[in-house]
Formats: structure tokens, C-alpha cells, sequence
């Protein structure tokens, strides 16, 4: 979910073939780990405002780490309508990995926390 309503929202995918050795909680806002399941190699995003854009090439099927980042979330929501530079970020991270339970590494945005409790 993005705090910004209408805008641009920069999302970077990184998918590795290992585990990244680090989690980065001084550039981030909020970091979370699922797990995730691909029967295929292809994935695509559908957004409300802009066309459908691919997803890079997942190497195989099968299960997947994914550690999601965002951050300028608080901002965009106060602005709702941003309409020059970004003002939020996410970054996602994928690697293979077998299922585990979810790792919550870092929770302070407060629209974050507004999702969570509805």
C-alpha cells in the first residue's frame, strides 16, 4: 500500500540468488518478510493509474523470500497528490528460500500503522 494517492511512487525490484547478508533499518521506515510461492517464472503488477509492467524474471518456480521496504509513506499520505518529485519509496528483495513465518524487522510509519489496525 502507498501513502501517496496520486503520483509517481518509485518501486525497485531486486531479485537475488542468495540470502542478502544485511537488513538496511536506518534508510527505511518500515521492513517486512513473507514468504512466496511461484508455480511460474513470470509475474506481472497491475497499478490503478498506469499501465500493467513486468516484473523481472524470477530464475525458477518455487518458494521465495521477499523482504518488502518502504519509506515516505507518512508524507505521501499528507500530501495525498504529489506532483512533482516522490516523496515516498519501496524496495523489494527476492531470493529463494524455503516458507517461514512472517519477520517483521522494522514498524514506525503511522499510515503503516493505520493499514495494520483496520
Amino acid at each position: 500500500m502507498t501513502g501517496t494517492e496520486t503520483g509517481d511512487v518509485p518501486v525497485s525490484v531486486d531479485i537475488r540468488a542468495t540470502t542478502p547478508q544485511e537488513v538496511d533499518l536506518d534508510a527505511w521506515d518500515e521492513v517486512v518478510e513473507v514468504s512466496l510461492s511461484l508455480p511460474g517464472r513470470r509475474r506481472g503488477v497491475t497499478t490503478f493509474n498506469v499501465d500493467d509492467f513486468d516484473l523481472p524474471d524470477f530464475p525458477e518456480p518455487g518458494p521465495y523470500r521477499v523482504r518488502v521496504h518502504a519509506r515516505g509513506r507518512d508524507q505521501g499520505q499528507d500530501l495525498l497528490i504529489v506532483e512533482d518529485d516522490p516523496v515516498e519509496e519501496h524496495l523489494i528483495l527476492v531470493w529463494p528460500a524455503p516458507p517461514a513465518p512472517e519477520t517483521v524487522h522494522k514498524l514506525t510509519d503511522a499510515y503503516g500503522a493505520t493499514i495494520r489496525a483496520s
